[in-house]
């Protein structure tokens, strides 16, 4: 498996023939800041089988993102608030509630809750990918919450979590670095990478904290904007 940062919540993983997108956001406008643009631009690439979206604000999907689900076929995985967006322009889609398994493209895709307080990012969700007997988490835009910490306890191979929280009215949204932290103590992944931060405007953070957990059973991979792990 590669795993590719393309920048902000966007990372294209490959598996084999299989090749999934997440939180597509390659656009660029007043309101979503990009401090520095996408590693690649959509159009570079040529093979997705599944776009997985967390929910429908516009840095974790944009027009860019469904117009590259619709030219190559792609199956657009998103709560409710996104499948309107798909349904407008025709891409197929599978709407993806806390619960649900979505078998797609010879993976295993289990919907999890996410807890993302903000306008529009109520039925927020996350995912966890089996893919060639590995367990991914993707978490999207969420908070840490009791529920999330046990649901990740039964063991998962690598978390991707997001560091950098957009605040809104002072009041953050999302999990900042030290909740990120102490998700990776108390559930013990066996490899980290931190996403959301330093790409969009607002979502500021230091990396370089979350390697307090680094060693033993964890280990946390700092990625830079269009760099590959091989995993």
């Amino acid at each position: 498996m590669d795993i590719t940062w393309i920048g902000h919540a966007t990372f294209l993983i490959r598996s084999g023939k299989t090749a999934i997108l997440t939180d597509p956001w390659f656009g660029r406008s007043l309101f979503y800041r990009r401090l520095r643009p996408p590693a690649m631009e959509a159009d570079e690439i040529s093979c997705c089988d599944i776009v997985l979206v967390s929910h429908a604000h516009g840095d974790h999907i944009d027009g860019k993102g469904l117009e590259l689900a619709g030219r190559l076929g792609s199956l657009v995985v998103g709560p409710p608030s996104v499948v309107k967006k798909a349904e407008k322009t025709g891409i197929r889609y599978e709407a993806a509630e806390p619960g649900k398994t979505i078998n797609a493209a010879g993976v295993q895709i289990m919907v999890t809750p996410a807890c993302h307080p903000a306008p529009g990012a109520k039925d927020a969700v996350g995912y966890i990918l089996k893919i060639e007997e590995k367990a991914v988490y993707f978490a999207g835009d969420t908070l840490l919450f009791p529920e999330l910490v046990d649901m990740l306890k039964d063991g998962v191979d690598l978390a991707i979590l997001p560091i950098g929280p957009y605040k809104l009215l002072g009041r953050k949204v999302g999990m900042d670095v030290s909740e990120a932290l102490k998700l990776v103590e108390e559930t013990k992944p066996r490899a980290v990478v931190p996403m959301h931060y330093n790409c969009l405007k607002g979502t500021e953070a230091d990396p370089d904290f979350l390697l307090k957990a680094d060693g033993g059973t964890t280990r946390i991979f700092l990625m830079a904007p269009g760099e590959t792990l091989f995993f």
